[in-house]
């Protein structure tokens, strides 16, 4: 006759249970191993993507502060050159550079 579903899981647990009260000695280390592993491997895949995203905001960073201070350039030379016809300020310019300045 087999038994019901709720007694044979109890059977296994109290087995379990058995293996590990008389094989403490041989199981202690072996969990201690696979937590150990088990955080080694999670603060790995952290600095891992936390690299990676560092990386990438890094290089956005640069690119956004090469694209406005090209634009900054432009503007420059787009105020020197219509200055025979628009009349341009020291003010204006000193923005300009001032801009530049902070782009370095």
């Amino acid at each position: 006759m087999k038994l019901p579903l709720y007694e044979r899981i109890g059977d296994f647990v109290l087995g379990i249970f058995h293996v590990m009260k008389t094989k403490w000695d041989k199981i202690i280390p072996i969990i201690i191993s696979i937590v150990s592993v088990a955080i080694s491997l999670n603060t790995w895949n952290s600095y891992r993507t936390a690299n990676e995203e560092y990386m990438q905001r890094s290089n956005q960073a640069l690119v956004n502060s090469s694209k406005l201070a090209e634009t900054d350039i432009d503007i420059l030379t787009g105020k020197v050159a219509e200055s025979d016809h628009i009349a341009v300020t020291k003010n204006q310019i000193d923005y300009q550079i001032y801009s530049l300045k902070q782009n370095l």
